[in-house]
């Protein structure tokens, strides 16, 4: 129906509704019934030509560079048409084999009338992307510190398990992680030259060059990482035995064909201690590619195991800001992370989100030791931005102890290992206790992320592992009661066939004049309460929300039961917003996914089992040995009686066998 239908109709029932007319009341109401239905329909399809799915600011569009997916056409045949309107091919993409990078020949201007040299040819390849420069930041709060730190490393990692770790010799050997940042200098100090590592070249990511200082990021991000050890230098990296690999994404303009790029290469272990700007405004994610190539390789990276991504939450917290507005965070596919201090204290720069699965600890600044691109030790990185590697470095140290673990083994080996108890001896009022039994909180995740207790409680895991199950289910909105100051839907869960929640993914779709009023709450059928997204106050967007929001807070719950959706904007006194679609998509399986008793200490890791184990088993095996010696001794004895009691009874033939020949003889000779 068009508008103006729309408007003529709407103008017809107000008139025959003011005249009065009894006969056709019945009527008006199905009729407004019927328009109510196609004004949501009109305003949802009018936000989402507003605003791309997952992408809810106008980005600055380069018309410089494209993407093309070919469709498999022959590498001549591309490169002839690109050269027909007006451009050269730079590049494959390293992971999607039919998706190429092309440059315009002899561009200058970025004005939107440059568009239609490529309108032409879009028909000719199965789709084509104008490549926009994407708003990225690096997380690093700014600040400088001049205190002693090298001593303060000891404490941090012995709280997060990693001497206990280095104890066993495990260093990280062999893992790779990529370090996706702005570049790595590896000379700069003694403290990387040694290091193992590779070099992406950044051509590969684009031909123009972003602005700003390169190298200094990357390369703390990096040392923390693989600092090398007893060298008279600055400190040690977590996991000085890994192989860095340098990409230098942000080296060049960032683009969806670029971030994709990146997240392709062949890696363990990524590493991104980047992300929109923590301006408490932005809703950014990735776009078509990049999400394409991060769900393949975290299903299919690591011949099949699943590649490691390991996202910085953010510092947006003076800004108010909300990491389940960033899309690469809130992911089911990353291990979305955020720090404190050792006190049990979120900094102010904190960012929350139901998405952060764990949190780092760094002395009571919140610093890390590093060292940047000059070669100098560093005391002043902190932030979220330091915390991604640390976790990462774990991460690849559980990986040369347990190579086969696949990815959700170890977001299981995550949860389940955090030590929420480190900060509740601080803070305890602040903590939920989910029902599944996991203590959560919404900027420190699940708690402090321990090596030693995960490499412990890897002999609980069940084996092999559970599948893994997925149930798409959506809330019924009614019609009139979408207009909400504080509304609440109920949606019951009966047929999934889950019993054990892992991630939690709830797709909204609303307009809102002030999005930043918008607080979202959802309740498990065991009663837990999660906040999904709070409110931001400087968000004053009007363009509405079109969302996937990840949550990890109900892991292990049974979903089974009624869930209930929460919507409030009441402090916008006369500006409401509308509901226009609210889906659940749960993760999870039908088994548990440890099949024996967890244990927490990584003295039985090393051994195989706990201490207590080894001592059981020692003492079975002398039982079993005398068991058996005795068997032995009592099966010999019985031979010798056996064979005394033979003889005997030969000896007594014998002699029987002699008196008879002698009464024999006796009675001859008579």
């Amino acid at each position: 129906m068009s508008r103006p239908t729309l408007c003529l109709l709407v103008l017809w029932v107000s008139a025959v509704f003011v005249q009065g007319d009894s006969r056709n009341r019945e009527r008006i109401e199905v009729i407004l019934e019927e328009l109510e239905g196609q004004v949501l329909e009109l305003e949802e399809e009018l936000l989402r030509r507003q605003q791309p799915p997952r992408w809810q600011q106008d980005p600055i569009t380069d018309y410089s560079e494209i993407a093309v997916d070919t469709g498999g056409l022959p590498r001549a045949e591309v490169e002839a048409i690109l050269h027909e309107n007006g451009f050269r091919l730079v590049s494959q993409h390293p992971g999607l084999p039919n998706i190429f990078l092309a440059a315009r020949v002899g561009y200058r201007s970025r004005e939107k009338r440059e568009m239609r040299s490529w309108e032409g040819f879009e028909s000719r390849f199965e789709w084509v992307e104008p490549l926009a420069r994407l708003a990225v930041v690096k997380r690093a709060p700014l600040g400088k510190w001049n205190d002693p730190h090298f001593s303060r490393q000891a404490e941090q990692f012995d709280t997060m398990g990693f001497t206990k770790a280095w104890e066993l010799g495990l260093t990280g050997k062999g893992v790779r992680i990529a370090v996706v940042d702005d570049g790595v200098s590896f000379t700069a100090s003694p403290e990387l030259t040694s290091t193992t590592h590779d070099r992406i070249p950044a051509e590969m990511f684009g031909m123009e060059p972003a602005d700003g200082e390169n190298y200094r990021h990357g390369t703390l991000c990096a040392s923390v990482i693989a600092m090398k050890g007893n060298n008279s230098e600055c400190g040690v990296g977590a996991a000085p035995g890994a192989t860095i690999i340098d990409t230098p994404l942000l080296t060049r303009v960032t683009t969806d064909y670029s971030e994709s790029v990146a997240m392709a290469q062949q890696a363990d272990i990524f590493t991104c201690s980047w992300g929109p700007p923590d301006d408490g405004i932005s809703a950014l994610g990735p776009l078509t590619l990049a999400q394409k190539v991060i769900s393949g390789q975290a299903e299919k990276g690591r011949s099949g195991l699943g590649s490691l991504f390991v996202w910085a939450a953010g510092n947006g917290g003076k800004t108010f800001d909300d990491c389940a507005l960033d899309g690469f965070v809130s992911n089911p596919m990353i291990i979305g992370v955020s720090w404190s201090n050792l006190n049990g204290t979120a900094p102010p720069d904190s960012e929350g989100c139901p998405a952060i699965l764990t949190s780092v600890v760094a002395d009571n600044l919140g610093e890390q030791v590093s060292v940047d691109s000059r070669g100098q030790c560093s005391p002043a990185f902190y932030g979220s931005s330091a915390a991604a590697p640390v976790v990462a470095a774990g991460l690849a140290i559980l990986l040369e102890k347990y190579p086969k673990l696949t990815r959700r083994q170890i977001n299981h080996l995550i949860v389940h290992g955090a030590n929420a108890e480190h900060y509740q001896k601080f803070a305890a009022s602040d903590w939920t206790k989910n029902a599944a039994g996991l203590n959560f909180n919404r900027l420190l995740g699940f708690g402090v992320f321990s090596v030693e207790r995960m490499l412990a409680l890897v002999s609980s895991l069940a084996n092999p592992a559970p599948e893994h199950l997925q149930c798409v289910k959506r809330f019924q909105i009614q019609g009139g009661s979408n207009t909400f100051g504080e509304l609440a839907a109920q949606l019951s869960v009966k047929s999934c066939d889950m019993k054990y929640l892992e991630h939690l993914e709830v797709g909204v779709t609303l307009v809102h004049p002030r999005r930043g009023d918008v607080r979202i709450r959802l309740r498990s059928p065991a009663g837990t309460w999660v906040t999904v997204l709070e409110r931001r106050p400087l968000d004053t967007t009007s363009t509405g929300l079109e969302w996937n929001f990840t949550i990890s807070h109900f892991w292990g719950e049974d979903p089974t039961g009624d869930w209930v959706i929460e919507f409030d904007d009441k402090v916008s006194s006369k500006k409401r917003g509308k509901i226009l679609a609210v889906s659940l998509i749960l993760h999870g399986t039908i088994e548990p996914s440890f099949s024996r008793a967890k244990r927490f200490s990584l003295d039985e890791a090393a051994a195989g089992g706990s201490s207590h184990s080894w001592l059981l088993a020692m003492l079975f095996s002398v039982l079993f040995s005398l068991v058996v010696y005795g068997g032995l001794e009592y099966l010999g004895i019985q031979r010798r009686i056996r064979r005394s009691e033979s003889s005997w009874r030969i000896l007594e033939e014998a002699d029987e066998g002699e008196e008879e020949a002698r009464e024999e003889i006796d009675m001859a000779e008579a």
